[in-house]
């Protein structure tokens, strides 16, 4: 733990510090092996913060996740709704370019039902200009079936791209919370290109930018 880090974010970053206490108390509390191997109704217990109180206390070692110090693993604090919707438009601006040549009416509308026809028209016009040349390396091939099956099978593999580096203690939480569009909740064993290191920062970065211009704004103040 960077006690430096932890001790700015409670006096100059309060939202952070809030988003953290969020993320232990909802992502970071599995049942603990030791309890889920006695089944139900025990695990149930769970379900009831009073509970878990009392384990945290008689257990230190389940202690969640706190070192935030690095930029990136912020995307972990995300709630469910906004990491969907991020990687749902990301996913989408990389296959813009697909998009744009379908012209097919029915087409046209069974993408709009799959992925939102709000995220049709984002994709077309300014998501098609803003990822770069992450395009070349995050489109989905067409031998993974149709294109709005492709765009959620990319969406549903960001968050582990995403985490490659993360500690392990981190991604494991947060693996647990894997979106799922269009059927698919996890592609990463079908779908996982090898970045480089200057392309997972360029991926990390433009995760941030789509986050903060296009999904949630209100979240800038959880980034540095």
């Amino acid at each position: 733990m960077d006690y430096r880090f932890f001790t700015e974010i409670i006096s100059l970053k309060p939202e952070l510090f809030r988003a953290m206490l969020n993320f232990n108390r909802e992502f970071a509390a599995p049942v603990p092996e030791k309890l889920a191997s006695l089944g139900t109704p025990f695990t149930t217990l769970w379900n009831h913060e009073t509970f878990r109180r009392a384990w945290f206390s008689a257990d230190p070692k389940e202690s969640g996740y706190w070192n935030f110090s690095e930029e990136s693993q912020r995307l972990a604090l995300l709630d469910t709704v906004t990491l969907e919707r991020l990687c749902l438009l990301f996913s989408a601006a990389v296959h813009a370019e697909e998009l744009a040549r379908v012209i097919a009416r029915e087409q046209v509308l069974d993408l709009r039902r799959e992925i939102g026809a709000d995220v049709f028209s984002y994709a077309l016009k300014r998501g098609r200009y803003q990822i770069g040349a992450l395009r070349d390396i995050l489109t989905v091939p067409t031998s993974f079936g149709t294109l709005g099956r492709r765009i959620g099978i990319l969406a549903s593999s960001l968050p582990a791209l995403t985490a490659s580096e993360w500690p392990e203690a981190l991604k494991e939480l947060t693996m647990r919370r894997t979106p799922c569009f269009n059927g698919v909740s996890s592609s990463t064993e079908a779908f996982c290109p090898a970045l480089q290191r200057e392309q997972r920062r360029a991926l990390w970065f433009t995760m941030k930018k789509l986050l903060l211009r296009e999904v949630a704004p209100e979240w800038a103040p959880y980034f540095d």
